[in-house]
């Protein structure tokens, strides 16, 4: 099977309606090509 180890987690307390998301913006900073997201709802991202 596939299996990766999760190396980082983030999360948000932040509305998704703003842009001023810290979370979002340290994921943003901090991925990479070839990394792999993982969402508990996509209207949250």
């Amino acid at each position: 099977g596939y299996c990766k180890a999760i190396a980082s987690c983030y999360m948000e307390n932040a509305s998704g309606s703003h842009a001023d998301r810290p979370e979002l913006i340290r994921l943003l900073k901090d991925a990479r090509r070839g990394d792999v997201l993982l969402v508990e709802s996509i209207d949250r991202l």
